[in-house]
C-alpha cells in the first residue's frame, strides 16, 4: 500500500452527525481487528464496526477515576453506569465485540503485539495519559495498519502526546479534520 494512497482514503473519510463513516476505510484496508480505548456510550465504536469485523474490542472503564483529563470526572459514578449499560445493550447481540471495563494501559497488557489492524484512542486527553496510550498501543497494531486517535487540538494535550510519539519514532502524521489524527505502523 503506499503511502499517499492510504492519506487520500484517510481524508476521503466522510463524517455523519460529527462521527466518522469507517466502514468502507475498514473494508478496503481489511480492518479485521479493531478496538477503541476511550468509548462512552459507543457512538464512534458503532461506527468503526459497521463492517462487522472479525473482533472489536472495546476498552473503557467507566468509573470516575477524578482524573479530570480522562473526562469522566464529569460524571457521576450514575451517569457512568448508566452509559456502560447503554453500551452494552448496544452490541449485545454482536458475538464479535468484546468488552474490556478497564484502564486503558492495563488493557494493552492483555494483548500481544502485532495484534490489531486498528486502534482508535479517545481515552485520557491529558499529555501523558495520551501518551501513555499511545506507547502502550502502538506496538500492539500490525506494521502497515494503523493508530488512530480524537481530539487533536490545543484544549486538550493529545496534540503534544501525538506530536513527541510522531518525532521520537520518525513517524508521518495525518490530520482527518476537524480533530482526528493518524499514523501507519511502521
Amino acid at each position: 500500500m503506499k503511502f499517499n494512497n492510504i492519506v487520500h482514503d484517510f481524508k476521503n473519510i466522510k463524517s455523519r452527525n460529527y462521527r466518522k463513516v469507517w466502514e468502507p476505510f475498514m473494508k478496503k484496508y481489511r480492518c479485521d481487528v479493531v478496538c477503541e480505548l476511550g468509548v462512552y456510550k459507543g457512538d464512534n465504536f458503532m461506527e468503526m464496526i459497521s463492517h462487522e469485523p472479525k473482533l472489536a474490542v472495546a476498552v473503557d472503564s467507566w468509573k470516575n477515576d477524578g482524573v479530570h483529563s480522562s473526562r469522566d470526572a464529569s460524571y457521576s459514578q450514575e451517569e457512568l453506569k448508566k452509559q456502560y449499560a447503554y453500551f452494552k445493550s448496544r452490541v449485545r447481540d454482536l458475538s464479535f465485540v468484546q468488552i474490556i471495563q478497564r484502564k486503558t494501559v492495563q488493557a494493552a497488557k492483555r494483548f500481544s503485539d502485532e495484534y490489531f489492524d486498528f486502534v482508535y484512542i479517545d481515552a485520557d486527553h491529558s499529555v501523558e495519559g495520551c501518551y501513555s496510550d499511545i506507547t502502550s498501543w502502538y506496538p500492539k497494531v500490525k506494521p502497515g495498519k494503523f493508530l488512530v486517535g480524537h481530539d487533536y487540538h490545543r484544549r486538550f494535550g493529545v496534540v503534544d502526546a501525538v506530536n513527541k510519539f510522531i518525532k521520537d519514532n520518525k513517524l508521518e502524521l495525518i490530520l482527518l479534520p476537524p480533530s482526528t489524527w493518524a499514523v501507519i505502523k511502521k
